[in-house]
């Protein structure tokens, strides 16, 4: 019986086959975590905000924080986004570091669709955001992981570059106290905001 003699090109072939497998690994590989990447990026550039968003900064931080209810229309509590075409009126807004809102107090009633016309006067970016106490603290708190801000307006608050004006319209719910604030870069702990009083 014939030994067979050696093929000298085996030993090549199979380490040819043991790296396409480990490249083929390493591509795989590569791709779910490019995938993963991807993923965490639109989740946290807007996940369940869509635009114009409801909920807080779209679970954009990683532990899928959300904007509270008013972000998308409670009527019952601090109100919601409304159709322009509804507002009995318009509310001439403008904000700059040194002065703040102006004006820094307006009243409204229960039920009043009101269209905040916000410009931004200033040299530095703004946002305009309108909540009670409870949604200002999480806006406040999401923002910590944006120090830019959101990348798009959300249905509670207005994204203001240097010389934008743009336009936001609330329908107001129950009575109580509300706020328009900045929360960029400590402005809101600089005095940034304006106090609604709904009656």
């Amino acid at each position: 019986m014939a030994i067979p003699s050696p093929d000298p090109d085996a030993s090549r072939r199979l380490r040819t086959a043991s790296g396409s497998g480990q490249r083929r690994w390493l591509a795989v590989l590569a791709i779910s975590l490019t995938v993963a990447i991807l993923a965490a990026a639109l989740k946290l550039l807007g996940g369940g905000y869509g635009p114009p968003a409801d909920g807080i900064l779209g679970g954009i931080l990683g532990g899928g924080q959300t904007m509270p209810p008013a972000a998308s229309g409670n009527p019952a509590g601090v109100g919601g986004s409304a159709d322009a075409a509804d507002a009995s009126r318009i509310v001439e807004v403008a904000v700059s570091r040194s002065a703040a809102f102006e004006p820094a107090t307006v009243e409204m009633s229960v039920g009043d669709v009101v269209t905040f016309e916000v410009a931004n006067t200033d040299r530095e970016a703004h946002l305009f955001v309108i909540g009670d106490a409870a949604t200002q603290q999480q806006f406040a708190d999401a923002i910590v992981h944006m120090p830019d801000g959101p990348p798009h307006d959300l249905t509670n608050a207005l994204v203001l570059q240097p010389g934008q004006t743009k336009r936001l319209t609330w329908r107001f719910g129950a009575a109580g106290a509300l706020e328009y604030a900045c929360h960029l870069r400590g402005h809101y702990e600089a005095g940034i905001r304006g106090q609604i009083t709904v009656q």
